[in-house]
């Protein structure tokens, strides 16, 4: 009896040995690089489709970290929109239809049939962790350090690449509906000793098949942080019809 009780000790010390490369322990500290700025101006290609359009554009973006986000956008030499994003409403001015609509994130979440605030978007673009890491059970995977998070409605899944120390992937479910959103980040780049993803790939999947899927590609082309403040110009002109 005491042969197979150490028989079992040996199986069981061997059985954790085997798996102390695939989890983490919650205790560890993960190391995770988060994109630190007070201002930021980018260039980028967006390519927008979502079952009924497809729309390619060139936007020039200006960000002031935690408070704005900028952007024209249209075509080579020529601005089809302007977008400013705050912490209560995303303001558009459509120069193309001569239109300038207000849209508030409860209004947004509504239309997209998902929960949706400015940290989010601003998360989503910047390639940081929507969520601080708080002592969740990490489990490593090929080229992946994963740990999931569970917040009201929303799970997420968190990806760190174990090189980049990079957030390189996000999934996110609403438990409820089943919607999911996935984003990719690839072709990291250091600006200013900051290492940021210059290729962004994110994709809105619903379940109902009456909703059409968006995909959403960013790619950067250049990028530039500071503290020197930005102007974030943003005027719709009077004749201009408000929806």
């Amino acid at each position: 009896r005491s042969m197979s009780r150490i028989a079992g000790v040996v199986l069981m010390l061997l059985f954790l040995a085997s798996c102390k490369d695939s989890l983490v322990n919650f205790n560890r500290d993960l190391a995770v690089d988060y994109f630190s700025f007070e201002f930021m101006q980018a260039r980028a290609k967006i390519r927008y489709a979502d079952g009924k359009q497809s729309v390619n554009a060139v936007a020039n973006i200006r960000i002031k970290k935690d408070s704005l986000i900028w952007m024209s956008v249209g075509k080579v030499g020529i601005e089809g929109a302007r977008l400013l994003i705050n912490p209560d409403s995303v303001l558009i001015i459509d120069k193309l239809n001569r239109k300038y609509i207000t849209y508030g994130f409860e209004e947004l979440s509504q239309k997209f049939d998902f929960d949706i605030d400015y940290h989010l978007v601003e998360s989503v673009v910047l390639g940081n962790l929507i969520y601080p890491y708080e002592r969740e059970k990490v489990e490593k995977t090929e080229g992946f350090l994963k740990y999931d998070q569970q917040l009201e409605n929303f799970l997420f899944n968190n990806f760190i690449g174990t090189e980049t120390k990079k957030l390189e992937k996000l999934q996110v479910e609403d438990v409820t509906t089943k919607n999911t959103i996935s984003v990719n980040y690839s072709d990291f780049q250091e600006i200013n000793q900051e290492v940021f993803p210059f290729s962004i790939d994110a994709s809105i999947n619903y379940v109902e098949k009456s909703k059409k899927n968006i995909d959403i590609t960013i790619g950067f082309s250049r990028a530039q942080i500071g503290s020197q403040p930005l102007s974030f110009p943003f005027r719709a002109p009077s004749k201009y019809r408000r929806i």
